[in-house]
């Protein structure tokens, strides 16, 4: 079984598992790694799967060998026959279904989870919803009579001294039986009220069935962080601008179709760091002064990390304020107006420490206006000529 710790010696391992590929380089650390993974317990088991797994993968495998009704297979509990590749982009391990001779020879009624592993996967709530959403999407689009008929015919034309109906009646068994194990269908909805937070992100939490495949906002194509609290039960974390705004969550099945929204509204005073309702220069000052006092207050976090550095100045002057170093006057572009402005201050390069504030030049948040801030300004590329 992969789930079994045999140890670090390859040898161990020699005889119950076959590498098919890239034989010449012996190479057994990878299912040394996965049978560490899969024999941990508790969260560490969580853990090392979520690393070492592609796990929505698993669960689409786990899903199909379920459905398929295989018996001496990986998935029915017999822990061999089965095919593990590790893919090289990102050194996940995925699981293939392998030697399916003997499917649909289990009872129609068998359990969906018959393999241990999996169903110690499955405690958790993001791979519980994943292995009953894959089982729904496939006995909705492919396992079920009406798509397997003409498949049936088709290999009986092939094959006419070879019966297949009893194939599509165990099918159409099946997969009835797997519809009336999967919970009760509820709507998609926002359960989280109206929000007023002093952040750039907030988490949204709600409903939704096992349709769901993710959540995006509306007019993106980006899905969200989305996490399972229970089977039904979402928590998802969403961006967040400056001031009341409107998000809709759109819901997308395992098809890409849309099927479902909702809206909630949300107020951030993130970035108004002196309370005054909007965000400005004084507001990009008081965060550049706070970088420098290198001290944490988790006002000035603007993107959470639990640090107060440049990477929260950037955030402010990209993501809130929308622009880039030159623009002293915050009116959304850096021009000849603005380099008039900071002139007319008269502290360029005036040798006095900490004396300029964005609109007096100092778009590198060192304090001062120098000819740093100006090479800084110009190599951003953002100067618009009259």
């Amino acid at each position: 079984s992969p789930g079994t710790d045999l140890g670090d010696e390859k040898e161990f391992y020699r005889h119950y598992f076959l590498i098919e590929n890239n034989r010449r380089q012996d190479d057994y650390q990878p299912i040394i790694s996965l049978a560490r993974a899969l024999s941990k317990r508790g969260e560490e088991f969580d853990r090392a799967t979520q690393e070492m797994l592609d796990v929505d993968q698993w669960m689409r495998a786990f899903a199909a060998l379920s459905l398929s009704g295989a018996g001496d297979n990986f998935n029915a509990g017999s822990q061999h026959n089965a095919l593990f590749y590790q893919r090289p982009s990102d050194d996940k391990m995925l699981l293939f279904p392998f030697d399916m001779d003997f499917a649909f020879i289990q009872s129609p009624s068998a359990s969906l989870s018959s393999n241990a592993d999996l169903n110690r996967l499955r405690r958790n709530p993001n791979s519980d919803h994943a292995f009953l959403g894959h089982l729904h999407d496939i006995v909705s689009t492919s396992f079920n009579r009406e798509y397997m008929e003409r498949w049936v015919e088709h290999y009986s034309a092939l094959l006419p001294g070879q019966n297949f109906s009893s194939i599509l009646s165990w099918i159409d068994q099946r997969s009835s039986y797997v519809r009336r194990q999967l919970p009760d269908e509820v709507d998609f909805t926002i359960t989280s009220g109206d929000q007023s937070v002093s952040t750039l992100t907030t988490t949204v939490e709600g409903r939704g069935w096992i349709n769901v495949r993710e959540l995006r906002l509306a007019d993106s194509h980006e899905s969200l962080p989305l996490q399972w609290l229970d089977t039904t039960r979402w928590q998802v974390t969403v961006p967040l601008r400056f001031g009341e705004q409107e998000l809709q969550l759109e819901a997308i099945d395992f098809q890409g179709n849309l099927i479902g929204t909702d809206t909630v509204k949300v107020t951030s005073s993130a970035a108004d760091f002196d309370a005054n309702g909007q965000v400005d220069g004084q507001d990009i000052d008081l965060l550049c002064g706070q970088i420098r006092l290198a001290e944490f207050d988790p006002r000035f976090d603007l993107n959470a990390d639990s640090l107060i550095d440049h990477a929260d100045f950037k955030r402010l002057i990209q993501d809130v304020l929308e622009t880039g170093p030159g623009d002293a006057n915050l009116d959304g572009q850096f021009d000849s107006s603005d380099l008039v402005h900071v002139f007319q201050e008269g502290i360029y390069e005036d040798d006095v420490e900490f004396n300029a504030g964005w609109s007096q030049g100092d778009w590198n948040c060192d304090g001062d206006f120098t000819s740093r801030d100006l090479v800084e300004a110009f190599q951003h590329g953002g100067y618009v000529s009259a």
